[in-house]
C-alpha cells in the first residue's frame, strides 16, 4: 500500500509535456496462504475498480 501510494503520488505529480495533468488507480491485494493465481488477481482487480469508484486517483486494498 505505501508502495503503490507513493507511486500514485509521483504520477499526480509529474509535470508531463502540453500541461498534461496524469492520475492513477491502484489495486492492492496481498498473498494470502489459501491463495490461488486467480483469487489474488481477482481481489487486486477488485480493489482497482472500488478505487476508481470512488473517484478515481485512489489506492484501494483487496
Amino acid at each position: 500500500m505505501i508502495l503503490a501510494e507513493k507511486l500514485r503520488v509521483i504520477i499526480a505529480d509529474f509535470p508531463f509535456k502540453y500541461g498534461l495533468q496524469l492520475t492513477c488507480s491502484i489495486g492492492v491485494a496481498s498473498y494470502r496462504k489459501q491463495d490461488s493465481s486467480d483469487s489474488l488477481i481477482k481481489r487486486a482487480d477488485d480493489a482497482l475498480y472500488q478505487a476508481k469508484n470512488l473517484g478515481r486517483n485512489k489506492v484501494c486494498q483487496g
